[in-house]
This record gives C-alpha cells, structure tokens and sequence, in this order.
C-alpha cells in the first residue's frame, strides 16, 4: 500500500504542478487544482507538507474521494483516506505528459480497459513485454 500512495502522491503532484485547471489560496501557500471528467486533484504547493486530495467520479454527478491527506487533521502522519484503484494507472498516464495539449489529448481519449495491465507496479511492479502481453511465469 505504501508503494501505491507514493506513486499516486508522485504523480498527483506531477499532474496538478505541471498543468492546473486553476490555483487558490490554501492555508499555507496555494493549492493547485487539477480537473477534468475523470479525476479531481488538489496540491499544495508547499514542499514537505503533505497536502494532498483526489476524488474519482461516482454515482451521477458525486464525486468520491480516493486520496485526502490534510495537515491541519489529528494524526497527520497518514492520509486520512486512501482507496487504491483504477484512478491510478490514469492519473500515470496524465503524469508522463509533458505538454498541456498531450495531457488534454490523454483525458479526452483514455480508454481504461485498453491501458489495464500494461503497467503492473499496482500487483508486482512487472513491467509488460514491448507487445503489451504479460510476462512469461516464474
């Protein structure tokens, strides 16, 4: 679970950064906001506070939230809330963009059962063969 929250931290932090929707006023130094039809992201622009929120679409128009991690919360040593899932492998996807027009092409035309699996480091950290097709069996 430890390696998944880094991952998802590491790339929540790439995505909001690098290409914000907008960006407001936190407690301490600003949020930066990440939006688009599959993921919400929210990170503090302060380094070494942990600072962090993503919400996944749910029912109708809900949002839930996969990831919150608050500093200004009792034992703030942990996130608060943190449910591994398909946001993940996405929010991985939208990380490895390096231009806003990329990262627009990406959310526009992601295809979740298309990209499952080509990445494992979720399971085991294996990497899948140039064709896509898992590796042979140890």
């Amino acid at each position: 679970m430890a390696a998944n929250l880094d991952v998802a931290i590491g790339h929540a932090r790439t995505v909001a950064l690098l290409h914000p929707t907008s960006i407001r006023r936190a407690p301490i130094g600003m949020y930066y906001l990440y939006e688009d039809r599959r993921i919400r992201l929210r990170v503090s622009d302060q380094a070494g506070l942990d600072d962090y929120g993503v919400w996944a679409p749910a029912h109708g128009d809900d949002w839930a939230t996969v990831l919150q991690w608050s500093p200004y919360m009792a034992e703030s040593e942990w996130p608060q809330i943190f449910l591994p899932g398909a946001w993940i492998p996405y929010l991985r996807a939208l990380a490895a963009c390096r231009s806003r027009e990329w990262l627009d092409w990406r959310a526009e035309h992601w295809n979740p059962v298309r990209h499952e699996g080509l990445w494992r480091a979720e399971d085991d950290g294996a990497q899948q063969t140039a064709d896509h097709t898992p590796p042979p069996a140890r």
